[in-house]
């Protein structure tokens, strides 16, 4: 068998120039794509991964909305605000920055999240 070496590099434009053609397409029939973050609380880990999706976001152009709820936000808050995200017939995905203060029942949250928008 022979070696394939594979470039993460060329995958990764590859993959991206992909996508950029696609939301061109979804543009031009009225359509913008929008990735919607949710992170609750100061983990700078989280900071730093959600604000990543949203600088991938901005440069194939997506629609990026970040949600920064603050660290003592309660499982009912937080269940209205991905209610919320859900009806909002603009936003496609929804993205719930894990993990979440230890107070929230994070099942619950992943669970309400539309399964269209996951």
């Amino acid at each position: 068998m022979e070696k394939i070496i594979l470039d993460g590099n060329v995958v990764a434009q590859k993959t991206e120039d992909n996508l950029k053609g696609r939301i061109e397409l979804l543009k031009n029939n009225g359509i913008t794509p929008c990735l919607a973050t949710i992170l609750v609380g100061n983990d700078p880990s989280s900071e730093t991964y959600v604000r990543m999706k949203g600088n991938a976001c901005e440069k194939i152009g997506i629609k990026s909305i970040r949600v920064h709820l603050p660290e003592e936000t309660e499982t009912s808050e937080l269940l209205n605000v991905i209610k919320e995200l859900n009806n909002d017939k603009s936003v496609h995905g929804i993205l719930l920055q894990h993990p979440v203060p230890s107070h929230i029942d994070e099942r619950m949250a992943f669970e309400a999240i539309d399964i269209q928008k996951m």
